[in-house]
């Protein structure tokens, strides 16, 4: 298992053992000295080998955002809604299908608005 370290507000660094699935789902650690919960700074896969076995997994990869591995799309959406996050901007096209769409709704509301004079 990775070791992850951390250093809490009140200067004391301190490491926890745990595995990857524990740290996506949770990636805060109480500090042991005043009871902070405190973020990782670095982690350490010095002391493990990991085997990865099955399709599902060889497309994992980390994903710096949301601070772990994420296997797939499905996998990424679980972990985003644990974390009360949405996704935007994802795709090049949406700022402009935005557009788009307040132009044809801004278009209608006019149309509408000069049928009821």
């Amino acid at each position: 298992m990775p070791t992850y370290q951390y250093l809490c507000k009140c200067a004391h660094k301190f490491e926890d053992v745990r595995g990857i699935k524990d740290y996506c789902d949770d990636p805060f650690s109480t500090c042991p000295k005043c009871g902070n919960k405190c973020g990782s700074e670095e982690r350490d896969y010095s002391g493990s080998s990991y085997i990865f076995i099955g399709t599902a997994v060889q497309s994992a990869e980390y994903n710096p955002g949301l601070g772990c591995i994420v296997k797939d799309n499905y996998h990424k959406s679980e972990i985003m809604k644990k974390k009360n996050l949405i996704e935007i901007g994802n795709d090049f096209n949406t700022g402009s299908q935005m557009q788009k769409d307040f132009e044809v709704k801004k278009k209608q509301e006019l149309e509408r608005k000069w049928d009821e004079v």
